[in-house]
């Protein structure tokens, strides 16, 4: 394999890392945003539900 290969190669693999890490990041702040807001919104319900009773 040549120097210019495996530069690329080594290249390749750091950007693909990178790209999979913050892929992996944002799925999981998304899902702490997601549950925080159905956690802020069914408390919504219930208090908006206790003032109409």
């Amino acid at each position: 394999m040549s120097p210019e290969m495996t530069v690329a190669f080594i290249v390749l693999a750091v950007w693909s890392a990178v790209f999979t890490a913050a892929y992996i990041g944002e799925r999981y702040r998304n899902r702490k945003l997601r549950t925080a807001l159905k956690k802020k919104r069914s408390q919504y319900a219930a208090g908006h539900y206790q003032q109409i009773r």
